[in-house]
């Protein structure tokens, strides 16, 4: 057997800021690769068209993160963590707006009127000049090649082919970067399994929520039929979601495997006793984005404060996304929101754990998901989601948690005034949880998905 590669891609693009749920887990793998394999295994990225090895450097920061189950911040980052001496309280982390901005941020901030169309441009131009280069190296090809005489189908430069690679696993947005013709060339040429994580086919299935996406994500779990030796979802309700695409889409699906999503989040009992006394809030992680349903939070805020109601603070926790200039409009444009509502993001696991612990409970009302990660974090560290019932979530929340439609207005408004108003509610669906949820570790993940790959490679 030769050695198992491991597509470093995402989280080395990602190395200077916060991880999100999908850069977690490609730590974990990551990780729990280079411990497992030792000297089998190697990381690369996805450059010019091809996998390269990445610098020794990165190595070592890579095989760094298996010390830490939450995933290590990089070493760069470390100036922007509190220092252990730190006493920051939670109500100074709702105050920290617009920070630690990034590229991303920068670039979604533009103003209202524009923000679609100029993703959509940015979009269009990334098509436009990914299938022009494609394009463009059939035809050189075309031209190299004397269509009389039998040339070999052979990998196009790939160090893999130098590496004695029979293993490659990819975790991040492969259709942001990966050349099919490259991964077909490595399968059929270099006899190199595909391993593949799946999240979710939200773009395909609901496209008004991710019109971004689409197209692209479409195109590639259909190449996975042809490349992928195996997929593995991260939920039930995912591999579903494949299952009825690859029918649907009349392609032979390769084989299909689940492993449930962990939470990256540990108990600490010392968050909750050193930021007692902080005004209560609700919590609401999630990236800021249509699909997510914000909207409905502020909705059911502004009526109750404009009845006079008195409301705990509403907490977001999340980058801006997309078509989200009505949730900004509402904060922002109306006093009573300003007032009531926290918008932050880029926090460290430190900084998002003492939100859990200290919050009242948290809120997931998206309308579709992978899985929901947020809801299994809140719940590991105790604290009751009142979320969306959408199948995946349901998963996510074990069936413990209670759920609503993600359009029921009156519902979410009377079971959210429920949870504020009756502290003994929310302690029988804490205990609840303490008796019944049963929280996935990092480690079980990695080992799960170490023994998926470990059963190809002897088969």
């Amino acid at each position: 057997m030769g050695k198992v590669a491991f597509d470093a891609t995402m989280m080395l693009k990602w190395r200077s800021l916060e991880p999100v749920g999908i850069v977690r887990l490609e730590r974990i793998l990551a990780a729990a690769i280079g411990n497992t394999y030792q000297d089998v295994a190697v990381f690369v990225r996805f450059h010019r068209g091809a996998y390269w090895e990445v610098l020794e450097e990165d190595v070592v920061w890579i095989r760094s993160l298996g010390g830490n189950e939450s995933a290590v911040e990089p070493p760069e980052q470390t100036e922007l963590a509190p220092s252990e001496g730190s006493q920051r309280t939670a109500r100074t982390l709702l105050a920290r707006r617009y920070i630690r901005r990034s590229f991303l941020d920068l670039a979604v901030r533009s103003p209202p009127e524009l923000s679609p169309h100029l993703a959509n441009a940015a979009m269009s131009m990334a098509t436009l000049l990914v299938e022009s280069s494609r394009w463009a190296r059939r035809e050189l090809k075309q031209k190299k090649i004397d269509p009389g005489v039998s040339q070999p189908d052979v990998p196009r430069g790939s160090p893999l082919a130098n590496l004695d690679v029979s293993d490659l696993v990819i975790v991040g947005l492969g259709w942001e970067y990966l050349d099919y013709e490259y991964l077909y060339s490595l399968k059929t040429t270099a006899n190199v399994r595909l391993h593949i994580a799946a999240f979710d086919l939200i773009p395909v299935l609901h496209p008004e929520l991710n019109p971004f996406q689409a197209h692209i994500v479409h195109r590639h779990y259909a190449e996975m039929s042809h490349f992928a030796h195996q997929i593995i979802s991260i939920s039930n309700a995912t591999q579903y979601a494949l299952e009825n695409f690859f029918d649907s889409e009349e392609l032979a699906a390769p084989k299909l495997f689940v492993n449930p999503l962990p939470s990256f989040i540990s108990p600490d009992d010392s968050m909750r006793e050193a930021y007692n006394g902080v005004e209560p809030f609700v919590l609401f992680v999630s990236t800021i984005e249509i699909r997510k349903n914000h909207i409905l939070l502020l909705k059911i805020w502004l009526d109750c404060l404009s009845s006079g109601r008195s409301m705990p603070r509403l907490v977001f926790v999340g980058r801006r996304g997309w078509l989200v200039e009505d949730v900004f409009d509402y904060v922002e444009n109306n006093p009573l929101l300003a007032d009531a509502v926290d918008i932050v993001h880029d926090l460290n696991d430190r900084e998002l754990q003492i939100l859990y612990t200290t919050c009242l409970f948290t809120v997931f009302p998206s309308r579709s998901e992978g899985w929901g990660l947020p809801i299994t974090e809140a719940m590991a560290l105790g604290k009751v989601c009142l979320h969306a019932d959408d199948p995946a979530q349901k998963e996510a929340s074990q069936g413990l948690m209670p759920v609503l439609h993600p359009d029921d207005y009156i519902g979410w408004r009377a079971a959210l005034l429920e949870l504020i108003d009756n502290e003994g509610h929310r302690q029988n669906l804490e205990a609840t949880i303490a008796r019944d949820f049963h929280a996935i570790k990092p480690a079980i993940y990695g080992a799960r998905f170490i023994s998926l790959i470990e059963e190809a490679r002897s088969a």
